[in-house]
């Protein structure tokens, strides 16, 4: 066998060897890329624009590969066509499948790199899941807090109302009751001038029986007035009034004097001695009994008649 048919032969084993190669590289790369471009589709639809991408840079990708083969093909035969030994085209060829690899390893940094934006997406596809579910456990716990609050105000309404109703019942009841105490006083107040009046009429009994002279040296005001003792001076026996010449009271004048107290009493007759406008001056006309104090009252007469 000549030179050139050992040359030729070992050519046909090396391109034998290459094409092998080659196809078992392009068969596993695109078995790899078929996978994942199948779990690239189930993972998450939100890969598809990267998807769409990815086919794109392949198509190209593929295309730049058969070029490079065909440019490979033609580069390996003209160098083994003008190559001087074997080992020249033997080292052409290792360089070609060399930069063969390189090429076909880019190609799977590729896939690497859009499976790993892939996995990327469906991760942040679960965390949005969360945070939605967070969110609506959120709304959930919200609803619930308001019905609850809506619950609370409904029975503080229902509390209020009832707290009206007892407010007004109690506000009717002390109306009624200060009515009812109105009318006690007013009734107190009849009572105490009829035990007033009933008090003269038993001093005016009492001075009666004990006096022979209690219907005689009377010289009453024209007007029947009361008043009090203001003042009382046991030596001289005067005594001061609280009525004057304003009620009608002149000199001469006599008034009746009694005590009501715990026990009324008739204590006898003064005649006045001396007016002013709102006092008068009067002193004993006739026998007292017992001795006339600060507080005890005078009248024109016992008896209204």
């Amino acid at each position: 066998m000549t030179a050139v048919g050992k040359v030729l032969v070992f050519f046909v084993l090396v391109f034998s060897l290459l094409v092998g190669v080659i196809a078992v590289l392009n068969y596993s790369v695109r078995i790899q890329w078929a996978s994942n471009y199948e779990k690239l589709l189930k993972r998450a639809e939100i890969a598809e624009g990267s998807r769409n991408a990815y086919q794109t840079e392949n198509d190209r990708l593929e295309k730049e590969r058969a070029r490079l083969i065909t440019k490979l093909t033609e580069l390996v035969g003209k160098d083994v066509l003008d190559a001087k030994s074997s080992e020249d085209a033997a080292d052409q060829v290792v360089r070609a499948l060399a930069d063969q690899k390189r090429i076909i390893l880019a190609q799977k940094a590729e896939v690497d790199r859009q499976t790993s934006r892939a996995v990327d997406a469906e991760k942040n596809a679960g965390r949005l899941a969360t945070v939605s579910t967070a969110a609506q456990a959120e709304v959930t716990r919200g609803q619930a807090n308001f019905e609850k609050a809506n619950a609370t105000l409904k029975a503080e309404t229902d509390l209020n109302i009832i707290l009206q109703k007892e407010k007004a019942e109690l506000r009717d009841r002390a109306v009624a009751a200060e009515i009812q105490a109105k009318s006690f006083r007013e009734m107190n107040n009849r009572l105490e001038a009829s035990l007033q009046e009933m008090a003269k009429d038993i001093a005016r009994m009492r001075a009666t029986a004990g006096s022979s002279v209690a219907g005689r040296n009377t010289n009453p005001p024209p007007d029947n007035v009361e008043g009090l003792i203001k003042r009382a001076d046991p030596n001289s026996g005067l005594v001061t009034l609280s009525l004057g010449s304003d009620a009608g009271l002149v000199k001469g004048n006599t008034m009746e004097v009694f005590r009501l107290g715990p026990v009324p009493k008739y204590i006898g007759r003064i005649k006045i001695v001396n007016v002013t406008n709102n006092e008068a001056v009067g002193q004993a006309a006739g026998r007292i009994n017992g001795t006339i104090q600060a507080g005890d009252r005078v009248a024109s007469r016992i008896m209204g008649n």
